[in-house]
């Protein structure tokens, strides 16, 4: 509906998309560090902490703010992003490893990562996903992951965007956005 989430810490802000003028803040206490946002589709938007191991869930009706899921076996949940048959996709910073949460169970998808920092889903349902430490993004398909961008390009990969066929990498050590279109 025009709204932007944006994760700041311990509050979520809520802004005006086209004009950028905050709406809200949504402060979560026990929040140490929110990192990314997704909407589900459905009338809530989620927000990572990777210090807790939490996954807070907002609804965009009311603002009302409430555990969605806590557990270790997140090892630091960093991006989120929803399927189209909408399960939820996380992945770890401290574990390495791209999640799948159906039903409240969580089941590891891919793991041997290093730092992951943000996950896509792209139209034909493939999960793209960025290692942070070691430069690259990756691509997980039908059970299978391949190495799209890698070091000799990428240098700290961080959180994700994709639109329109183009893949948004932004590089936290370099202040500066690569977009990469991606050929399907």
């Amino acid at each position: 509906n025009g709204k932007l989430f944006v994760a700041d810490i311990d509050t979520v802000i809520v802004a005006d998309a086209q004009t950028g003028e905050v709406l809200r803040r949504i402060r979560i206490p026990q929040a140490q560090f929110l990192n990314d946002t997704a909407y589900d589709g459905k009338g809530y938007v989620y927000v990572s902490d990777t210090q807790t191991n939490t996954i807070y869930r907002v609804d965009i009706r009311n603002y009302k703010v409430s555990v969605f899921l806590r557990s270790s076996e997140l090892q630091g949940p960093n991006g989120i992003a929803f399927s189209r048959t909408g399960d939820m996709i996380i992945v770890s910073w401290g574990g390495g490893k791209v999640i799948r949460v159906e039903n409240n169970k969580l089941e590891t998808i891919a793991s041997g990562f290093d730092n992951l920092d943000g996950v896509v889903i792209l139209d034909d349902g493939s999960i793209v996903f960025s290692d942070f430490s070691a430069g690259k993004i990756y691509e997980l398909r039908d059970g299978r992951f391949r190495k799209l961008f890698s070091r000799s390009v990428l240098t700290s990969p961080a959180d994700i965007g994709y639109c329109n066929g183009k893949l948004f990498v932004p590089e936290f050590l370099l202040n500066d956005v690569k977009v990469f279109r991606l050929e399907r």
